[in-house]
């Protein structure tokens, strides 16, 4: 009798872990899931800098030396209305225009958006340096 119940309660005890194991995973699924969410937002708005930074470089017939690079700061792109976004009220950032030697000799210009909002999201490499 003694033995069906110590049986009884290790078989309890097994069910009760791994029905903790489950609900640890499942919140740490969940708040992952909503991180990701958010970053989406600014990854968004850092795509969308790309984007109008193009529009801003025909409209003003702004030419890329060789091997230079340039910035277009996220106000100019707000003031001039090539940008949207609600986020970028709230955020610091500039397009970095980069031109690049390619493997064929010609050169390429790369556009990489930076953004800062505040301690919600910064883009890995950002620099407030001019």
């Amino acid at each position: 009798m003694k033995r069906e119940r110590e049986k009884h309660i290790t078989r309890l005890h097994i069910i009760l872990f791994f029905l903790a194991v489950i609900i640890t995973v499942i919140v740490i699924i969940s708040i992952k899931g909503c991180q990701a969410n958010s970053d989406k937002k600014y990854v968004e708005l850092e795509d969308e800098m790309v984007v109008a930074s193009k529009t801003y470089i025909k409209r003003n017939n702004i030419q890329i030396v060789d091997g230079k690079s340039k910035k277009i700061k996220l106000k100019v792109l707000r003031q001039g209305s090539y940008i949207q976004n609600e986020l970028a009220d709230e955020c610091d950032g500039y397009v970095l225009l980069e031109s690049q030697k390619g493997y064929d000799g010609t050169y390429e210009a790369t556009y990489n958006a930076y953004i800062s909002c505040g301690s919600s999201y910064i883009t890995p490499g950002y620099s407030d340096v001019d």
